[in-house]
């Protein structure tokens, strides 16, 4: 295969002063956490010989058997507390994903040779292992442990199936520059450094292993070894908060550290196969990603089901091919053409922000920074599939390992590539009533309206076309942008997301402007609101006097239909509420990592207000003024609230958050559910309602 790609030219962007300031502070912080440490482990063995010492004299007493217990003790003790200070220095991570494939260069000659011509023009090793997986991704990683910060690690590069499948060859190059890009010039071998220090050190100080597993079991041999495992415990973990104090710099500056690399590593591979290819191949991977994600939820819905797809990359195609058209994108080569006129239609976010906490940069900074350059373009737009030997059995080898991951021991039934996307592509239950009023009423919660005040003064009438137009899915959604750009802008002024600065409308403002900000985007979700509320009040009004036409019967149950929606409606948002407090929970443990006494307490007040709010939205649902079928169905779902006030979590834990959280969650989860179930049936029964009530008055 012809090498049609030119060398990588030099880019010097890594010289840059925030580049180098980033890196110096990150080392700076890194030595003294190594300084840190040290000490740690001096400290240990000290504590360790004075323990040894201590529980041989302990010993040497003689007095009584118990006694000899305690010396022991205390001479385990100081070699539990040791050990936990080296047990990082042992610890080997290694990087376990079942759904990898290795491949070699005998079976895939093209696609080595592709990968070594990349990884030359980058100027990096070629990849010690080179394995494929089903998803779309690609990325390099490698085994690491304490001693990989002294000797170099060779790393292994993985390339999803799924990647190959919404990119062309030159795409898929830019992809692979891009992970060698991470480990290319000798500025960013320190910024490599880095990361692996990173990574181990974030190992060492919130993951658990088997010495915790061995402080439990000694826990539990008896009541003298309990208390020391007890003590030691203790001591462990203020050892390891000082290590979580000492890290904190660490992981600040490498989050900003890892911004600059993907800037680098995207600017490398913009020098390789030129900055067009590598902006379309971010946007395609981000498009790709999304469909990929529906194929696989739809896959694993129909595989509960016992059928299965031969060749899930033979729907995903299709699914491109469909969804790109949806969304008017033009297709050229089975690929969506994501150009900068067809991506400044999209309705995304106006407000926008400096994430401190996030890995990556967003896909409008990737390619902001790649169009600073103009590195030419002249890479193949060939299908990649061609790089792979019999590539249609190494699709059907994948997607079958992915099923027997997915369902193990399950039998099958083939589902054509037809019936697959009849399936996926299925119109949801009661679109037909939405598409009738313009999909006026689909996926969102209407106006809480005061019907008695709206009956007494009802105002001007409109017809069907006035209030069911073609714009108002539209208007909707930019309502909803408007609302969720405000959260965020009230989030930034609150503190609750840290941030130097934040853009509106593509303009950047100082924190000290978030007031102006919020006052204007305030400005205009309030009109955008009030001309949503007038809209649902102009269709109950629309709905309302056409059944009054008929009767006055047709119209009261018409009123008590809304009344029924707007009920079941208020209850989901309520229980979504109360999800939200025992996520509460399941956010302070993912945050935490490590389970002890503080922890424990400040879970258990979390579940509590959980709890507590569970059992008043119980109560008021209880009170609820239904119409007696919803009402029975509504009870039924009510009749599993058996929850304690609280709940006991033995210590130390590392299930602690199944016995904080799960049956209150559970629960609340199955009430929510069937709410919903029954707010759809409550709509469903609406809409029909409305549809055959202006079907008859149009025929007559």
């Amino acid at each position: 295969m012809e090498n049609i790609y030119p060398n990588s030219q030099n880019i010097n962007l890594l010289k840059s002063q925030n580049f180098k300031k980033t890196v110096f502070t990150t080392v700076n912080a890194i030595i003294l956490f190594i300084f840190c440490y040290i000490f740690l482990i001096l400290t240990s063995i000290l504590f360790a010989v004075a323990c040894w010492y201590l529980g041989l004299a302990i010993i040497g007493l003689g007095i009584h058997l118990i006694v000899a217990l305690i010396g022991a003790g205390v001479i385990a003790l100081g070699i539990m507390i040791f050990l936990f200070t080296i047990k990082f220095i042992l610890k080997n991570q290694k990087v376990i994903n079942h759904g990898r494939v290795e491949i070699f260069e005998k079976e895939h000659p093209r696609l080595f040779k592709l990968i070594n011509e990349t990884a030359l023009q980058v100027g990096t090793t070629f990849p010690k292992k080179v394995f494929i997986s089903h998803d779309v991704n690609a990325c390099v990683f490698y085994n690491s442990g304490f001693w990989s910060l002294f000797f170099p690690v060779k790393k292994n590069l993985e390339i999803g199936l799924g990647l190959v499948n919404c990119l062309n060859e030159g795409e898929l190059k830019a992809i692979l520059a891009h992970e060698f890009g991470h480990f290319s010039q000798s500025s960013m071998r320190v910024a490599n450094y880095v990361y692996r220090v990173n990574r181990i050190i974030f190992s060492m100080v919130y993951e658990q292993d088997h010495w915790d597993t061995l402080l439990v079991k000694w826990s539990n041999v008896g009541s003298i070894f309990s208390s020391f495992a007890s003590v030691t415990f203790h001591i462990a973990n203020y050892i390891r908060r000082i290590l979580i104090k000492a890290y904190q710099p660490i992981n600040i500056r490498y989050l900003r550290l890892s911004k600059e690399m993907e800037y680098h590593a995207d600017l490398v591979s913009a020098s390789i196969t030129g900055s067009q290819t590598s902006i379309s191949a971010l946007r395609r991977v981000e498009f790709g990603a999304i469909i990929y994600n529906d194929v696989i939820s739809k896959l694993n819905e129909i595989g509960s089901g016992g059928k299965k797809t031969e060749n899930l990359y033979a729907n995903f195609s299709e699914q491109l091919i469909i969804r790109s058209k949806k969304n008017n994108f033009d297709v050229i080569n089975n690929l969506p053409i994501l150009t900068d006129d067809v991506i400044n239609k999209l309705l995304f976010p106006r407000v926008t922000f400096h994430d401190k906490w996030a890995t990556h940069p967003s896909l409008k900074e990737r390619t902001s920074n790649i169009q600073q350059t103009n590195f030419k373009d002249n890479s193949s737009d060939q299908n990649p599939w061609f790089l792979f030997e019999n590539a249609d059995q190494l699709q059907k080898e994948i997607t079958s390992k992915l099923y027997t991951l997915a369902f193990p021991n399950k039998e099958f039934s083939i589902i054509t590539k037809e019936d697959f996307n009849a399936e996926i592509n299925k119109e949801p239950a009661n679109y037909s009533l939405h598409k009738f009023f313009n999909l006026f009423y689909l996926d969102r919660s209407l106006n809480n309206l005061q019907l008695d005040e709206l009956l007494t003064a009802p105002g001007e009438r409109f017809t069907f076309e006035e209030i069911f137009t073609e714009d108002f899915e539209n208007n909707w959604r930019i309502y909803l942008r408007n609302s969720n750009d405000l959260e965020t802008l009230k989030a930034i002024q609150e503190g609750l997301i840290s941030t130097d600065f934040y853009e509106f409308d593509n303009v950047r403002y100082n924190l000290s402007d978030i007031d102006a900000s919020i006052n204007i985007l305030q400005a205009e979700v309030n009109l955008q609101k009030e001309a949503l509320q007038a809209k649902d009040e102009q269709a109950f009004l629309f709905c309302y006097f056409r059944s009054v036409d008929e009767s006055i019967i047709k119209g009261d149950l018409y009123r008590a239909l809304y009344e029924d929606f707007q009920l079941l409606q208020s209850e989901v948002d309520e229980y979504k509420k109360v999800l939200v407090a025992f996520y509460s929970c399941i956010n302070y443990l993912s945050a935490n990592g490590t389970y002890y006494q503080d922890d424990v307490d400040k879970a258990n007040d979390l579940l509590n207000k959980a709890l507590m709010s569970l059992r008043k939205r119980f109560e008021e649902s209880e009170k609820l003024s239904l119409n007696q079928t919803y009402s029975e169905n509504l009870l039924n779902g009510y009749s599993c609230f058996l929850l304690s006030n609280k709940i006991e979590i033995p210590l130390p834990s590392t299930e602690l958050s199944n016995a904080v959280f799960e049956k209150g969650f559970e629960i609340t989860n199955d009430i929510l559910k069937k709410v919903f179930e029954l707010k759809s049936s409550a709509e469903m029964n609406l809409l029909t309602f409305q549809m055959d009530l202006i079907k008859e008055n149009t025929l007559t």
